[in-house]
């Protein structure tokens, strides 16, 4: 058996997930690049795949991403698949995905998919950058709060 090229490996704690509004962003790193990279994908995206995957899926087999994909939103905007991927990677992170080998993805319980979506958003930390409005506000009100003594 050939052994793994240490440099490839993942170091410990990837991929990483974390929102921003209403954006998911994943964290994860290139071991053939040897560096971190990001991928983002509205929440509204990672709904629509999961719904596709359940409408797709028949009689509990999985279901392969080339019969869904290319994927398009009901506006008709393509999603590339580094979204796809990303949307993928948290759906199975949160456990509402299950790889099946070759064979394809299932979900395992496709009951209040979407809420058990929402749920699993509501936890994940939100890193949004503050608009400019809400740092200037935050700052007058730090300069309006007394600091303890």
């Amino acid at each position: 058996m050939a052994e793994l090229d240490p440099s490839l490996s993942v170091p410990e704690g990837y991929p990483r997930f974390h929102r921003e509004g209403e954006k998911l962003v994943k964290i994860d790193w290139s071991g053939k690049k040897r560096v971190e990279y990001r991928h983002a994908c509205c929440l509204e995206d990672v709904v629509l795949l999961a719904s596709r995957l359940c409408q797709r899926s028949r009689a509990g087999e999985p279901v392969k991403l080339s019969e869904i994909t290319p994927l398009e939103t009901d506006e008709g905007r393509p999603l590339p698949n580094h979204q796809v991927y990303a949307a993928v990677d948290w759906l199975k992170e949160i456990g509402l995905l299950e790889k099946h080998g070759r064979k394809g993805y299932m979900m395992p319980d496709v009951s209040d998919l979407e809420g058990r979506i929402a749920a699993s958003w509501s936890r994940l930390p939100d890193q949004s950058v503050p608009s400019d409005d809400t740092r200037r506000d935050s700052a007058a009100y730090s300069e309006q709060t007394p600091t303890p003594v």
